[in-house]
């Protein structure tokens, strides 16, 4: 995803994390990690599971497409990961 694709994407809308699969983009956000601010992407999974994209890493997120009328499933991302930490921020 570029930026300009993110900066036109709307709460709600579907995206697709080259590792995590499919879930919904809820918007940007700045969050603390280890002492500093990181601006990121926020992506809600199945169950709740939230993603926190770094937007130095925004290049994993691509805007889902699909047939007209088709909505896609998000899986959780213990699901999608195994059984990994869900809200971690994103560094891939």
């Amino acid at each position: 995803m570029s930026m300009r694709e993110l900066h036109s994407a709307q709460p709600g809308d579907y995206v697709v994390h080259v590792d995590k699969g499919i879930g919904r983009f809820t918007g940007l956000t700045t969050i603390t990690v280890n002492g500093g601010l990181q601006e990121t992407a926020k992506v809600l999974y199945a169950g709740d599971d939230l993603l926190y994209v770094n937007l130095n890493y925004i290049n994993r997120l691509q805007k889902y497409s699909s047939h007209e009328g088709t909505l896609p499933r998000s899986r959780s991302l213990a699901a999608a990961n195994g059984n990994a930490c869900a809200s971690a921020p994103s560094g891939a």
